[in-house]
């Protein structure tokens, strides 16, 4: 095998090393909750959550905003129109996301008018 072959597939691996060692911390960095368990408390932290879509409205600017149930609680859910993007390169196509659809959903938890709600981490969604 030449130089050039060697270094190229030298690259190929250290680039997906790096993308698997991302996508590992992401979940280990997060907490496995119910969504009847978050609350205001959960500020800023790194949470993995799983449920049905409800409510799904997509906005003009490309931005997702949908309702995360599970038995009888709910949360907001938001995707910018960046991370819909991010998510399209991952191979999951959230603008084609519908109610009832059951997802995971890896995310940070944020409060907006004293409610909170779910941030996707980039490309931390996916269908179940």
């Amino acid at each position: 095998m030449d130089d050039k072959k060697i270094i190229k597939l030298c690259l190929a691996g250290s680039v997906l090393s790096i993308i698997v060692l991302y996508f590992a911390v992401m979940q280990v960095g997060s907490q496995n909750v119910k969504v009847g368990e978050i609350t205001g408390d959960f500020s800023g932290k790194v949470v993995n959550v799983t449920g049905e879509v409800s409510n799904v409205y997509l906005h003009k600017n490309g931005h997702v905003f949908f309702n995360l149930k599970d038995r009888e609680d709910k949360i907001r859910v938001v995707v910018w129109e960046s991370d819909v993007e991010q998510l399209l390169y991952s191979g999951v196509n959230i603008t084609g996301i519908r109610n009832g659809d059951k997802i995971q959903i890896v995310g940070t938890v944020e409060l907006y008018r004293g409610e909170p709600e779910i941030i996707p981490v980039r490309a931390q969604v996916k269908f179940v």
